[in-house]
């Protein structure tokens, strides 16, 4: 189950480089290039650190936790029980393996 959840670098960088290409395409591409200047002077990135590394390790691990919360909560129709069950999942991986998915949620 879990191994279905991880995605490649490869992928996460060709992502990351379709993002740029739309980005440069869009019609406020401009004020979008501004907000992501004031993120890699906030990060103290430059802006192929960026687009190589921070987006590239973001979409992995958001992808992972939203494919993970897919797999832990399929067939889950309840919201109230899907809500205790990923809180009880998150519990177990804090608990058991020390890995807190809080902190990169």
């Amino acid at each position: 189950m879990l191994y279905r959840c991880f995605m490649s670098t490869s992928r996460a960088r060709e992502f990351a480089k379709k993002q740029r290409e739309e980005i440069d395409k869009s019609s406020n591409a401009e004020e979008i290039q501004k907000a992501i200047d004031g993120l890699i002077q906030g990060l103290g990135i430059s802006e192929e650190e960026y687009w190589t590394d921070y987006v590239v390790e973001g979409y992995m691990k958001q992808n992972t936790i939203s494919k993970l919360r897919s797999e832990v909560l399929e067939g889950i129709e309840d919201q109230t029980k899907r809500n205790e069950a990923w809180e009880e999942f998150v519990k177990t991986l804090t608990k058991t393996y020390s890995i807190d998915l809080k902190s990169i949620e």
